[in-house]
């Protein structure tokens, strides 16, 4: 098992590097995680960290690449949700790496349980017209 150094404190990571304690999670450990993937983390990188971490605070699982991408487009505009743009950010996926970063659990595989992708529809009709993107930021992003 390897583990994260961040000021005094370590934290376990798993084998693929991701956080074994969820709680634990911090922007500082945030920005070590990105550190070992050599990732300078930037206002743009928090927009989609806060993103991801409100989503999984509000529906317990991560969004699947469409409910990124729509949510993404809500909240800061299309040119913030192209493919393109996710992959200038995070090289190595946003719901890989991006993931990681954010301190949430790995997105399953594709067919898996839990996929978020079916809950797109369900969103749809639950919330009505209220957009469940729009929850306050976790982090402070500075203007």
């Amino acid at each position: 098992m390897s583990v994260l150094k961040v000021a005094d404190r370590i934290f376990p990571l798993s084998s693929d590097g991701r956080l074994l304690g969820l709680s634990e999670w911090t922007m500082e450990v945030a920005e070590a995680l990105a550190e070992v993937d050599s990732l300078n983390l930037t206002n743009q990188h928090w927009e989609v960290i806060d993103f991801l971490r409100a989503y999984y605070r509000k529906f317990g699982s991560v969004p699947a690449a469409k409910v990124l991408k729509q949510g993404l487009t809500q909240r800061f505009g299309p040119a913030k949700a192209t493919q393109q743009y996710l992959s200038q950010l995070f090289a190595g996926g946003v719901l890989i790496q991006g993931t990681k970063i954010a301190g949430i659990p790995a997105p399953p595989a594709e067919g898996e349980p839990g996929c978020a992708d079916c809950l797109a529809q369900d969103m749809e009709e639950e919330y009505d017209g209220y957009c469940p993107w729009q929850f306050e930021s976790e982090t402070k992003i500075a203007g």
